[in-house]
């Protein structure tokens, strides 16, 4: 479980319908922290409390919009991958991405842009 990706679901006001939250939830369950997860149709429909069908068309509509990538398993008995992508400023990007970004922002109150402690910032 990557707590970065369920709180870039949480905090995506774009999804209002409740289905889709919950599937997205149920991906950022299993997802790594780059986003990406592999359950199966029914483990979804299980976790979501969906039936299969509507976790299929579920997972088209996020596909569409954006929201996730599909990565194809390979044919039957064979999960496909999926990977949550998160918004930022108008942008898709992945998690660690963005994760990188806000690591190397240089805003901590108490540090020097050029890298050294100030202890005069207090």
């Amino acid at each position: 479980m990557s707590i970065r990706v369920m709180t870039s679901v949480w905090d995506d006001l774009r999804t209002q319908a409740h289905s889709e939250l919950l599937v997205l939830l149920a991906l950022a369950d299993w997802a790594n922290d780059d986003g990406y997860c592999w359950p199966t149709i029914c483990a979804l429909a299980t976790k979501a409390r969906l039936s299969e069908r509507a976790v299929q068309q579920i997972l088209g509509r996020l596909t569409t919009t954006g929201r996730i990538r599909r990565i194809q398993g390979g044919g039957r008995g064979r999960a496909n991958r999926y990977q949550v992508v998160t918004t930022r400023n108008g942008a898709s990007e992945t998690v660690n991405a963005i994760h990188r970004k806000e690591n190397t922002e240089g805003d901590s109150p108490f540090w020097s842009e050029k890298g050294e402690f100030d202890d005069t910032k207090r």
